[in-house]
């Protein structure tokens, strides 16, 4: 029977320029030994002890040395079926704002990042899951002030 399991979070970056929303995407570095080279959200383990907000904070730290200016919770999770290990995973999402002029400096789990228009973001994903994030971005979180508010988390 497979094993269920939460020990991973995924934080969708973004700013904004003036009226341009950009969003980040970070390139898993070629060492990596699962989806090298992959184009991905801001994606971590959760350390034990750690709450997943804990660790959607640290993970945006560590992976891009940016600072969150504003951190929310996205409702709903994103789940995906490890074969290796022959676990289901629940991943919390978070949707993170990082200031305008924000400059990433990757970790050496990565090898590129981007900051990329919406639909820029949409067609280098490769998971079906992340292009949901971003429209949920896009067309609920950004354009429902009720909704922000509500699943908006307190500065750390």
């Amino acid at each position: 029977m497979p094993l269920i399991a939460s020990s991973f979070v995924e934080v969708a970056v973004f700013r904004q320029r003036g009226a341009r929303l950009e969003i980040l995407l970070v390139q898993r570095a070629a060492q990596e030994r699962l989806y090298p080279g992959l184009w991905q959200f801001v994606t971590g383990k959760i350390r034990d002890g750690e709450s997943a907000v804990e660790a959607a904070r640290r993970e945006v730290r560590e992976e891009t040395g940016l600072r969150v200016r504003a951190l929310w919770v996205v409702p709903g999770i994103n789940g995906f079926y490890g074969a290796l290990t022959d676990t289901v995973h629940l991943t919390p999402q978070f949707v993170a704002e990082a200031e305008s002029s924000s400059e990433v400096v990757l970790s050496t789990e990565h090898q590129d990042a981007r900051w990329l228009l919406p639909d820029d973001a949409r067609a280098r994903v490769l998971w079906p899951a992340n292009r949901r994030l971003i429209d949920y971005l896009e067309q609920e979180l950004l354009t429902h002030p009720e909704l922000a508010e509500r699943t908006r988390l307190a500065a750390s």
